[in-house]
């Protein structure tokens, strides 16, 4: 799932920038506060910790907040 975020979030901003996204900064900074988040909660997993709730609470918030929000306004920019 590491992989799929940064891989992800280097296309979107990689794009972001190609289309000249004046939020591009502050856009970026919220998937570096996401992959911070994940990876904080990788480690613990690996540690054998029980992440599941915080994990849950990440995909959510990345879900309802950032794609449903943050995404939502470079897509109005877009159109």
């Amino acid at each position: 799932m590491h992989d799929y975020i940064r891989r992800h979030f280097r296309y979107e901003e990689q794009f972001l920038r190609q289309k000249g996204y004046p939020g591009l900064d502050e856009h970026i900074e919220e998937h570096r506060k996401i992959t911070a988040e994940f990876a904080k909660l990788s480690k613990q997993i690996f540690d054998g910790g029980d992440v599941s709730d915080e994990l849950l609470d990440l995909v959510r918030n990345w879900i309802i907040e950032h794609i449903g929000i943050k995404d939502r306004e470079y897509a109005d920019f877009l159109n």
